[in-house]
């Protein structure tokens, strides 16, 4: 374990050893069987102590890339940790985005690289219809990943991903339905008025034919519903006066 608080200056190969300290074939077991990460390539390895790593290493773009380029799975997690979402050049997405093959790896890189970053309505839009499972799942993970990365736009940005929602609402693979409610249920939580709105397009998903649709807006419903659902208020100046 990595008990100072001094920032390891390390190479790729220096990141590699390190994961291997920590790998445990149990771990990639337990996590297909628990939690659904089939990843053949996975060393087994922590959330926690990959999160650790990347605490020691601090942010540096250069070496998320590396190991991005690298392509083993563990390493690609702790990319997503050590990349600072401003410095990610665009030319990396598209391709970075055909390799992911888990929620987990489409998750990390949703939330901690493409919701904070300047691209993120570009990969929304892009990869809302897309035909791959997990391609299509960053598009509604980012969603989710910017209604608390963003905390000052106006509703109106987030009123624009209903449409999309609505459309994808019909996918029953597993990972985009989930992601979709994700999202969903994610823009309700902003503030009071997009709870509201969030409700009605769940409304509306109730009454659809689909298995799927109906599924993410009961989900969502129970939630957003419940006197008790925390919501966040943003854009603060506004909904915290």
């Amino acid at each position: 374990m990595i008990k100072n608080q001094t920032r390891l200056r390390m190479t790729v190969n220096d990141c590699l050893e390190l994961l291997r300290t920590y790998s445990n074939p149990d771990i990639a077991l337990k996590k297909a069987q628990k939690f659904g990460v089939v990843a053949p390539g996975s060393w087994g390895v922590f959330q926690r102590d990959i999160n650790q790593i990347a605490k020691q290493i601090g942010k540096n773009t250069e070496l998320g890339i590396e190991l991005i380029e690298h392509d083993q799975y563990d390493g690609l997690l702790l990319a997503s940790k050590l990349i600072k979402p401003t410095e990610l050049p665009k030319d990396v997405i598209k391709p970075l985005i055909a390799r992911f093959d888990t929620w987990e790896i489409t998750d990390s890189f949703s939330m901690k690289v493409f919701a904070p970053g300047p691209f993120a309505d570009d990969i929304i839009q892009e990869y809302a219809n897309a035909k791959g499972e997990f391609s299509r799942r960053t598009s509604y993970a980012t969603i989710a990943g910017l209604c608390s990365a963003d905390k000052k736009s106006l509703n109106e940005r987030f009123i624009l991903y209903f449409p999309l929602i609505i459309e994808a609402a019909t996918d029953n693979r597993n990972f985009v339905k989930k992601s979709v409610n994700w999202a969903l249920r994610s823009i309700g939580k902003r503030n009071p008025d997009l709870r509201n709105e969030a409700i009605l397009v769940a409304e509306e998903l109730i009454l659809s034919n689909s298995k799927s649709a109906q599924w993410i807006a009961k989900d969502a419903l129970k939630e957003l519903q419940q006197d008790s659902c925390r919501i966040s208020n943003y854009p603060r100046p506004i909904y915290s006066t």
